[in-house]
């Protein structure tokens, strides 16, 4: 039962953490995402000694958005060369977005209780956030995929697994986001922030599934500075 077993019981013996300093450039940040082959990253406010949210693929997609909606390429090239991840919820703001809550849990808090967050919030990751005396550690991030593998080399039974995704209502059946091979890139970016969604199946005239392009694949996008060309068919971008 998740009920029984604590955030720390699915971190494994040895791991590494990734904490990027909300002063680091965003450039810096992102270079470093992909060497690591990581979504996302803990933040982490030297200033205040606190944990500061989270970076994602998404932080990046609304930044392409803002200079696409409001500059010249030669400007956004210049201002990226300058941000600081500090200063990306300001950019949000100026986009009339919510910022991010800080949600996190302590780690000796139970499963079923970092699960019930993450579902609540429709998030796809926890950070694991040990506080003491005032103080504040980053310990971990757990994800959906970290508590569907603990459950399946651990959960008493199993048979569940043995029912469909369907059968479970786990997944979207209807009004599901789609492309199409000549879909303007900048189209799926915007479906990723407006639909809420981690990817867009690419499909042809019969709607029959081609390919799939991920959130991960916009760091690739961000990595080469590809902004120029943001109207480019997304089959060009996979």
């Amino acid at each position: 039962s998740l009920k029984r077993h604590s955030c720390y019981d699915v971190l494994p013996v040895s791991y590494k953490i990734i904490v990027f300093d909300v002063s680091l450039l965003v450039k810096k940040a992102l270079a470093a995402l992909l060497q690591h082959g990581a979504q996302s990253a803990p933040l982490w406010d030297s200033t205040e000694q606190r944990f500061a949210g989270m970076l994602t693929v998404t932080d990046f997609i609304n930044l392409i958005l803002y200079y696409y909606d409001n500059t010249t390429y030669d400007t956004a090239l210049e201002d990226i060369e300058q941000l600081q991840i500090s200063t990306l919820r300001g950019v949000e703001r100026k986009m009339g977005m919510l910022p991010p809550r800080n949600i996190f849990v302590n780690p000796m808090q139970t499963l079923y209780e970092a699960s019930k967050l993450l579902l609540d919030n429709r998030l796809h990751r926890l950070p694991l956030v040990e506080e003491s005396d005032g103080s504040e550690m980053i310990i971990s991030v757990l994800t959906q995929y970290k508590i569907l593998k603990f459950i399946a080399a651990n959960g008493p039974d199993l048979s569940l697994m043995d029912v469909s995704m369907h059968d479970l209502g786990i997944g979207t059946y209807g009004e599901i986001a789609t492309a199409t091979a000549s879909t303007p890139l900048i189209t799926v970016l915007k479906m990723f922030i407006s639909r809420k969604i981690s990817s867009v199946p690419i499909v042809d005239e019969q709607g029959t599934v081609l390919d799939v392009y991920e959130k991960y694949d916009v760091l690739m996008l961000a990595r080469e500075g590809a902004y120029y060309d943001l109207e480019m068919p997304v089959s060009e971008a996979l």
